[in-house]
């Protein structure tokens, strides 16, 4: 399932801060015209640990309606597992085609691959569609240890993983250890030839936000054996990248709206980028665009 090139859509919200249901649909309707495998809502660049439970509800159900053909996935993860489970019911209940559960990340130290286990299993009994692990050791300071992954794939709905740390052996770990049939995600765009060179299926990338034709086309140019002009474009993706540095959702809603669409503001404590850092995004879109094309 996660082949491809997915797009981690950032959530979109009005001058007040409130969740703009109208620009959400707008913005996947014009992803929705790119060359992309699929979406996923309530990632981390969709600002997810800043909403409340309704109003990720009303995020998934606008992603439905906006692409009712179109593979959706949504971030279903908490540090509960009751509240994981309740997550994931809700999001299927709303139309998710399958589910991406970060890894709880508050009790690293004292989560034993017994836990984890537990945890997953629970979340896969209750879900009617697949299951994606989810880390990114950067945000919550958790990754899965080496053998886990072996045993975590046996359980009920598990399929695969979207990993985000930008560390090539952790791709190469994954791989090995999921084997044939699970899934393997790269969630770094820095990292996203590299990772399809060590076997991924596909990625999710949040610079697919702004540059979804880019990183189809580097995938393209992988897979019919470019490698010249596939690495072009990696370089390229690496100097936008730069440009945003830190930034986060802020940076991407901040890229949207130099190209066009008005994304709105990010989500206290979030901040809007400074104006010499939005004059810094839009020469590096300026030149990417100019070599690449959206």
């Amino acid at each position: 399932m996660l082949n491809g090139v997915w797009v981690p859509v950032i959530t979109t919200f009005d001058e007040r801060g409130r969740f703009d249901a109208a620009k959400q649909r707008a913005l996947l309707e014009l992803l929705s015209a790119r060359p992309v495998a699929g979406f996923v809502v309530l990632g981390s660049t969709g600002e997810a640990c800043l909403l409340t439970e309704g109003e990720r509800d009303a995020v998934v159900s606008a992603a439905r309606r906006a692409v009712p053909r179109s593979p959706l996935l949504v971030g279903t993860g908490a540090e509960s597992t009751a509240l994981a489970v309740d997550r994931t019911r809700r999001a299927v209940d709303r139309g998710a085609d399958g589910v991406l559960v970060l890894a709880p990340g508050f009790y690293r130290r004292a989560l034993s691959l017994r836990s984890l286990m537990a945890h997953y299993e629970t979340v896969g009994r209750a879900s009617r569609v697949p299951v994606f692990l989810y880390q990114f050791p950067q945000a919550n300071g958790f990754a899965f240890p080496p053998g886990s992954i072996r045993r975590l794939r046996t359980l009920p709905r598990i399929v695969g993983i979207k990993d985000s740390s930008g560390e090539r052996e952790s791709i190469r770990m994954l791989i090995r250890e999921g084997g044939r049939g699970f899934d393997v995600a790269v969630g770094s765009a820095r990292r996203f030839l590299g990772a399809m060179e060590a076997g991924a299926s596909g990625a999710v990338l949040a610079v697919a936000n702004i540059a979804p034709g880019m990183c189809a086309r580097l995938l393209e140019a992988f897979e019919r054996g470019r490698p010249a002009e596939a690495r072009r474009l990696q370089r390229l993706l690496i100097e936008l990248l730069d440009a945003l540095g830190s930034s986060g959702p802020s940076g991407f809603k901040a890229s949207l709206e130099l190209v066009g669409f008005p994304a709105g503001p990010p989500r206290a404590p979030l901040c809007a980028p400074s104006p010499a850092d939005r004059a810094r995004i839009l020469r590096a879109l300026r030149r990417v665009r100019l070599e690449a094309g959206p």
